[in-house]
């Protein structure tokens, strides 16, 4: 009856309620970082093993905002994959840098076994994906579901950010 779904775009053929924006954060392991040069702005990256996504669009161009504007980066790495799960933990491992969705890193972040690096630039293009509740335009959705997805939207409302 109903899917929720992390999307950039969404098909017409859908009707969908966004639910909260998902923030992607650039990450690595505090081994990973020891010994490096620190990354003063997104371009020093480059100079990094990046690990990244194989598909959707993230590829291996990383687009990221800040107050003091926009940077794109072009980076390289040896490990590229279709999964948040595995660059999490190949980060954990100590493998490069990573930019995941908070949701995959927040309990590693909060007991310090990942960074957050160069927090004030936020990843962009690619990694703009939200949660949306979807439904069939031809079905009506009963109010069961409706009050699911008022649940859901109040429920990620509180627990949103890392």
């Amino acid at each position: 009856d109903l899917a929720i779904r992390l999307a950039q775009t969404l098909p017409d053929r859908v009707v969908a309620r966004k639910l909260m924006d998902i923030p992607y954060l650039a990450c690595a392991a505090p081994g990973y970082l020891d010994g490096r040069p620190p990354l003063q702005s997104p371009r020093d990256f480059a100079a990094h093993n990046c690990l990244y996504f194989a598909y959707g669009g993230f590829g291996d161009t990383w687009v990221f905002d800040s107050p003091s504007g926009r940077e794109s980066v072009q980076v390289a790495g040896n490990f590229t994959v279709n999964s948040s799960d595995v660059i999490r933990d190949a980060l954990l491992a100590g493998l490069g840098i990573g930019v995941l969705p908070s949701f995959a890193v927040e309990a590693e972040l909060r007991d310090g076994r990942l960074r957050q690096i160069l927090p004030e630039w936020r990843p962009q293009g690619a990694f703009g994906a939200a949660a949306y509740a979807v439904w069939l335009p031809d079905r009506h959705l009963p109010p069961k579901l409706r009050v699911f997805v008022d649940f859901l939207l109040q429920r990620w409302a509180e627990t949103s950010g890392v």
